[in-house]
């Protein structure tokens, strides 16, 4: 679409760019979704389970970004349908997210 806006020469460029910046973004993304998983459910989280916890190590955040990624391949190379399905799920927890958090505000307070 931006190629037959702007010209196969500009448009491929700055298409080019686009994909690429999302390429890293994507690796970015589930890097900082690992960081979030180890840091509510590591050794020092806030959901660890009577003895139950993720454990933490460079290795071990490789292993569990690898799996995401996977899981991310897998969404990809089903089809357009299921990343409108994952969307709309990620969508939903998103929300509950941001909720969840501005709730606790009003329950907890401040911390002093």
């Amino acid at each position: 679409m931006i190629s037959r806006t702007l010209g196969p020469e500009f448009g491929g460029s700055i298409g080019t760019l686009f994909f690429l910046a999302n390429i890293v973004s994507s690796a970015l993304y589930i890097v900082g979704c690992t960081e979030g998983f180890v840091q509510n459910f590591g050794p020092k989280g806030y959901f660890v389970y009577k003895g139950y916890e993720m454990k933490d190590g460079r290795w071990w955040r490789f292993t569990y970004s690898s799996v995401l990624n996977l899981i991310n391949l897998l969404v990809c190379l089903v089809g357009a349908g299921m990343f409108a399905k994952i969307s709309v799920l990620i969508f939903i927890v998103v929300c509950f997210s941001l909720l969840s958090v501005i709730v606790s505000f009003f329950v907890i307070g401040p911390l002093e």
